[in-house]
């Protein structure tokens, strides 16, 4: 599993932009990101390769955030590769809350980020290893928490 940070920010221009500069001014590079619109505001999942720095510069602009630890699963970039892992979960009653992607640069591989249901978390983990499934412990080059 890996470190995600989940940020808050108003639903409104220039926000994005300011909480990515504040962690490029810490020389913090975004992995993997999404965005979701929750009414006035956007919940900005980010996936970040120097996790106390990063932690440091969100507090430091005075960022709302939380962190979860999230499975970075590690697939083959080919049609049902995300298909085999949501089927595998859906039928051992692992429920996935959400998830996203991610290419490996010059490779013909993705990293898909997935945020299991909390009591199933061990069951997930169980899962992908014995179906030769790996689950990242860290993104390349994201540092330790």
């Amino acid at each position: 599993m890996i470190r995600e940070f989940s940020l808050f920010l108003l639903n409104k221009p220039g926000q994005l932009s300011g909480a990515l500069r504040a962690l490029a001014e810490a020389k913090v590079n975004v992995q993997a990101f999404s965005i979701e619109q929750a009414g006035a505001y956007s919940v900005v999942r980010l996936i970040c390769n120097k996790i106390p720095q990063a932690r440091k510069q969100l507090r430091k602009h005075a960022y709302g955030f939380t962190e979860t630890d999230v499975f970075a699963i590690h697939l083959w970039h080919e049609p049902g590769e995300l298909e085999r892992v949501a089927d595998l979960f859906g039928r051992n009653s692992v429920n996935i809350e959400y998830g996203y992607l991610t290419l490996v640069p010059k490779t013909t591989e993705a990293i898909v980020i997935i945020k299991a249901d909390e009591e199933n978390e061990e069951k997930a983990k169980k899962l992908l290893r014995d179906n030769n499934l790996k689950d990242c412990t860290r993104i390349p080059d994201q540092a330790a928490t």
